[in-house]
């Protein structure tokens, strides 16, 4: 495949384990390559994969659809920050509370590898890429510390089964991100706490659409939702950045700041202490 002539561009695809290898390989084949969250399982795999496109002169980005998507209204809270609705945020809060358990796949699948941590499987390294990431493009404050707590309870898999993570910024503003996959209930949420007013959306089940309202003076008044993105709003701008020099709407750089972040909360979970980043 990689040394087919044809071909401009390679979906990463594989399980996170994987990304960095694949990625590379492609890469210095001088293939353009759009890589599944999680980018990889460390900083230092992301760092290669960015320097082996700049060398290689090609393009590299990570899907985090969610950042176009409307899975928690997402774009409405970027438009409704932008236009300060609600002040200065000062409190962001998510969680995602789930009993699922990882795709059935193929027959030559691996089975049950989203739960087990040494493929990239369990609760950070599914959802909180794309949540760590969302809050992180809310946010363009430093991050100064993470405290995280994960656990494997309630399961016979190696990955985190739960997990919950505070960030704190530069700004003085907190993030907490809960993830849960053997909650006997679903339920998502997304909550933006400011000096005038919150933004915050419910919804009882993983795929309901949910209600976003906004709360100023006490009053709630429900927010119609932004017509989402395109799914196929980053194969667009590739296409653009390709083709014609556009940016890319999703920097590498960029995410590599989220697995920073994810390696700072294993690290922290792992040893039970608050992690400083540089």
């Amino acid at each position: 495949m990689l040394s087919n002539d044809l071909l401009n561009l390679i979906l990463v695809l594989t399980p996170p384990m994987f990304h960095c290898e694949h990625a590379v390989a492609a890469l210095n084949a001088g293939k353009h390559v759009i890589v599944e969250k999680p980018m990889a399982l460390s900083s230092k795999e992301c760092k290669i994969m960015i320097e082996t496109a700049k060398k290689n002169d090609v393009v590299l980005t990570v899907n985090h659809n969610h950042r176009f998507s409307g899975f928690f209204h997402y774009p409405t809270f970027v438009k409704l920050l932008k236009e300060n609705a609600i002040g200065r945020p000062h409190m962001y809060s998510t969680k995602i509370l789930s009993s699922w358990g990882g795709y059935e796949g193929s027959p030559d699948y691996i089975q049950n590898w989203e739960c087990k941590r040494e493929y990239g499987g369990g609760t950070i390294y599914s959802w909180g890429p794309h949540l760590v990431d969302m809050i992180l493009q809310l946010n363009q404050s430093k991050p100064v510390s993470i405290y995280s707590t994960m656990n494997t309870g309630r399961w016979e898999f190696s990955g985190d089964s739960y997990s919950n993570t505070i960030i704190t910024f530069e700004d003085a503003s907190i993030a907490q991100i809960e993830i849960c996959y053997v909650s006997s209930f679903d339920y998502k949420t997304f909550y933006v706490q400011g000096d005038k007013g919150l933004i915050k959306h419910d919804a009882e089940m993983m795929l309901d659409p949910g209600k976003t309202i906004i709360r100023i003076d006490s009053k709630d008044e429900t927010v119609a939702d932004i017509v989402a993105a395109p799914s196929q709003s980053l194969l667009h701008n590739v296409y653009d950045v390709i083709t014609s020099g556009k940016k890319l709407i999703i920097d590498p750089i960029d995410i590599l700041r989220v697995i920073q972040i994810i390696e700072a909360a294993i690290r922290s979970s792992d040893n039970n202490e608050v992690v400083f980043l540089d």
